[in-house]
């Protein structure tokens, strides 16, 4: 009885971790393959009506000021199609965080997000924090893409006029100061659970 309670706790804890995560169609069964998918040089967005976005380059508006960050320093794409298990004792220790409702409550919002030609630009000129930002989010689909470049100051770029391209989403602001930059569809704000 022991030995199948152990049995029982070891595949609960296995699964809640991830541990029995299936193989995509396309994927090779190699351990490395699943590190491989899920890291990139840029973030590839999914808009409204299925249009893709390739974005190449990041640039900030705070302050006035140009702030850049560039994807090709890597990009971790993190899944959130899934439960949230970081909030049960024990488990949860082993478990990433997932996003909620209230990550996106119009309070958290600080910008806007456009798009053309392979760059984003994210106009925080309304943020009367102006603070640093340690990290920036995209929330696209079922996945968040972690920028591994922290936005740092751009001499070289010229703040447009206007923000460039087309709206495609809004900027929000968690409590450790990460942009969340929000592009619809995601998951989290566009499904009944």
């Amino acid at each position: 009885m022991r030995k199948f309670l152990t049995a029982g706790l070891a595949a609960f804890c296995l699964a809640a971790t991830g541990g029995f995560a299936p193989v995509s169609a396309g994927e090779s069964d190699s351990p490395r393959s699943s590190y491989v998918d899920d890291h990139f040089e840029y973030v590839p967005l999914q808009l409204q009506g299925g249009k893709p976005a390739t974005v190449r380059q990041v640039f900030l508006n705070v302050a006035g000021q140009v702030q850049a960050a560039d994807p090709a320093a890597g990009v971790e794409r993190i899944d959130q199609n899934r439960l949230d298990w970081s909030e049960i004792p024990f488990v949860g220790q082993f478990a990433n965080d997932r996003y909620n409702e209230a990550d996106f409550a119009p309070d958290r919002a600080i910008g806007d997000a456009y798009f053309a030609n392979g760059a984003i630009w994210l106009d925080l000129s309304e943020d009367t924090h102006n603070a640093g930002y340690p990290r920036i989010e995209f929330l696209n689909q079922n996945y968040a893409y972690r920028l591994s470049a922290a936005p740092a100051p751009a001499q070289t770029i010229t703040l447009p006029k206007e923000p460039p391209g087309t709206q495609i989403g809004m900027v929000f602001r968690d409590s450790n100061g990460t942009l969340l930059v929000l592009v619809r569809p995601f998951i989290v704000t566009d499904t009944p659970f």
